[in-house]
Order: structure tokens, then C-alpha cells, then sequence
């Protein structure tokens, strides 16, 4: 009956471990990949997977000799994560903590201000989310540390020299268009809308 069946497992982390330690010490590459969680099965097509297998044979041995060494050991307590995705790509992170009364989730990460993107493709999406959303924080968390750390340096440039420059404002009113220049190289124009004064142009 049990022919064919693969060696995907439920029940606790540990029952998963042992039956990966199984596949290592049984040479068996298929029954070790589908162990693997959907979302890493499709990052990593069966066929590469396999050749990583064959060539990595003496790793393969130290990881189940490590393993197996963790599972024996009384000190040695598996943590069990929790991960939610949010749509702008930041995650709220749980982790599962025993009390008196069973088990109890605690958030441990609720660090909205982070972006999660697994892959290039990823980052895509998320950067025409943000813009489909008009949600221009988004948009900032998704550029690099050194990105985003060069562009703010470069608007509290601007904004400490345009608040300097409003203390005695100049500003040139021509019609419906106005400058004001607060720096030799900065400017912002506006423009009159109806009753509203709006930018139009800034650099």
C-alpha cells in the first residue's frame, strides 16, 4: 500500500528532520526534495536540485551526522516560526512559546518600515504595487540602504536650506507662476490652480 509514497511529513519539526536525515543516509534525492516547502520547489526545479545533490555527497554526510547529533541532544530546542506577508512586502513575525497551559504565539518582529523580496521578479511586483497604490513610503523602502540613505541626505539638504530661505522669503510672482530660488542651485515653481497655489516644478 505504501508503494510510491513520498517522504513529505506532518506533525512536528523533528519528525521532518529524521525522515530528511532518512533520505540523506538512503542516497535518496527525490524523496529529500519533497520534504521541500512548495515555494523553495519552485525556486529550485527538481533537476538542479539533484545535481547539487551528486556533487555535494560529502556535505551531505557532515549535514546528517550535525543534525542527528541535534536531535539526540536534551539541550537542543527546535523554535517554531510563524511568518505573515503583507501586500507592500513588509511581515509580521511569530515565534511559538511554551507556558504552563500549552503553547502561546508571541510576535517577535512587527517591523512594518521592512521589505521582503525573495527574488528580482519580486521586488518588481512590489515596486508596481506601491505605485499602482500611490503609496510613496513603498517606494523608498524598496530602493537599497545606500540608495535610500543618498536620497534622504539630498532632501535634508533641501529642506534645511528651504526652511533657512522662508525666514525672508523671495519669491517672484509672475501672473499665475511663481520662483522662489533658496539656493544657487535649487528652485521650486508653482503655479496658481483655481484658488490653490501648487508645485510644478522643483529640483
Amino acid at each position: 500500500m505504501c508503494a510510491g509514497c513520498t517522504a513529505r511529513s506532518v506533525g512536528t519539526p523533528q519528525a521532518t528532520l529524521r525522515s530528511y536525515t532518512k533520505a540523506l543516509a538512503d542516497d535518496d534525492a527525490r524523496a529529500a526534495y519533497q520534504l521541500f516547502s512548495p515555494t523553495l520547489q519552485r525556486s529550485l526545479p527538481y533537476e538542479e536540485f539533484e545535481k547539487q545533490w551528486r556533487e555535494n555527497g560529502s556535505e551531505r554526510a557532515l549535514q546528517r551526522q550535525q543534525i542527528l547529533a541535534q536531535l539526540s541532544s536534551r539541550s537542543s530546542e527546535l523554535t517554531e516560526r510563524a511568518e505573515l506577508r503583507l501586500s507592500q512586502g513588509s511581515a509580521v513575525q511569530l515565534v511559538a512559546a511554551r507556558t504552563m497551559v500549552g503553547k502561546s504565539w508571541q510576535l517577535v518582529d512587527a517591523n512594518l518600515q521592512a521589505v521582503a523580496a525573495g527574488s528580482p521578479q519580486d521586488v518588481l511586483k512590489l515596486l508596481l504595487l506601491a505605485v499602482e497604490k500611490r503609496n510613496y513610503p513603498a517606494l523608498l523602502r524598496l530602493l537599497s540602504t545606500e540608495e535610500r540613505k543618498a536620497l534622504e541626505a539630498q532632501l535634508s539638504e533641501r529642506i534645511d536650506r528651504l526652511r533657512a530661505a522662508l525666514v525672508k522669503p523671495t519669491i517672484e510672482v509672475r501672473g499665475d507662476r511663481a520662483r522662489i530660488e533658496y539656493d544657487p542651485r535649487f528652485f521650486v515653481d508653482l503655479v496658481r490652480e483655481g484658488d490653490s497655489w501648487r508645485i510644478a516644478d522643483l529640483n
